[in-house]
């Protein structure tokens, strides 16, 4: 099982800043463990890599931006690898980046 972190982030209207869109959004961070084949598969449900080339690096992380036209808000949602298990899973993020299609 690899561990990631998922960031889920939104973001909307500051009525404190005269209704100004916050730069500051509520996060709320779960832990999750993953066998491989799911890993591979929640990645792909992410649009965006955070640098280019990716070469899935371990300090590389996923995001997907949804919109609320209702709001104006959105919602940002990142995958992360977490740090907090053996380091010979870093190998399976990597795999599973060039798996998804992000990494080389």
């Amino acid at each position: 099982m690899i561990k990631v972190t998922r960031i889920e982030t939104v973001y909307g209207w500051d009525e404190d800043a005269g209704y100004a869109i916050s730069d500051e959004g509520d996060a709320t961070v779960r832990d999750t463990e993953l066998t491989f084949r799911e890993l591979v598969r929640e990645m792909r449900n992410f649009g965006e890599v955070s640098c280019w080339p990716a070469n899935g690096d371990v300090s590389e992380w996923l995001i997907v931006r949804e919109d609320d036209y209702r709001t104006g808000g959105w919602i940002e949602e990142s995958l992360h690898f977490s740090r907090d298990q053996p380091a010979r899973r870093a190998k399976y993020w990597r795999k599973a980046m060039q798996a998804a299609g992000f990494a080389a």
